[in-house]
């Protein structure tokens, strides 16, 4: 196959603060003796909540109040090293771009045990009036913290398009 990206290097990842930091268990493993792939997208995806409760603010009581919240659309994934039990693995989640309705995270798993990048997640998110269902402009606050988050960062080509 060509036209894959490159993968992230391991001091771009580590850059980022970790929102997740654990020691895989043996519960983690598939029947190939390393962690399964359902692990990899659970933690990947556990690892995005502190970015939203608590950089950007959306929990709680922003879907109550406002009735707003986001829907995710896309994943894209790329499994790059293995895992086994008793490996360190912290997850790196950071907004990569944001749009007038929608926002791109990217998560990276890092095995630390062996200093490898051994996952990346990339997730497009559309922002949603819970009301209607629809895809809705973000409020001035959460723009400004998105903006904030993700200065210099490129704005997702052709994403805001999702019809939700």
């Amino acid at each position: 196959m060509t036209g894959r990206p490159p993968a992230p290097e391991l001091s771009a990842a580590l850059a980022v603060p970790p929102t997740m930091d654990l020691l895989v268990g043996p519960d983690r493993l598939d029947i190939n003796g390393h962690m399964g792939f359902r692990h990899y997208f659970d933690l990947a995806s556990e690892a995005m909540r502190p970015l939203f409760e608590q950089q950007l603010e959306v929990d709680g009581p922003y879907r109550l109040e406002r009735r707003l919240g986001f829907f995710v659309v896309e994943h894209r994934l790329r499994y790059l090293a293995e895992v086994h039990a008793g490996h360190r693995v912290t997850a790196h989640a950071a907004i990569a771009a944001v749009g007038r309705r929608s926002m791109e995270i990217r998560t990276i798993l890092v095995n630390r045990t062996t200093d490898a990048v051994s996952y990346v997640m990339d997730a497009q998110f559309v922002h949603i009036d819970l009301r209607t269902r629809a895809s809705a402009p973000f409020p001035p606050d959460l723009e400004r913290r998105l903006r904030a988050a993700t200065a210099g960062a490129a704005e997702p080509a052709g994403r805001d398009q999702h019809n939700v």
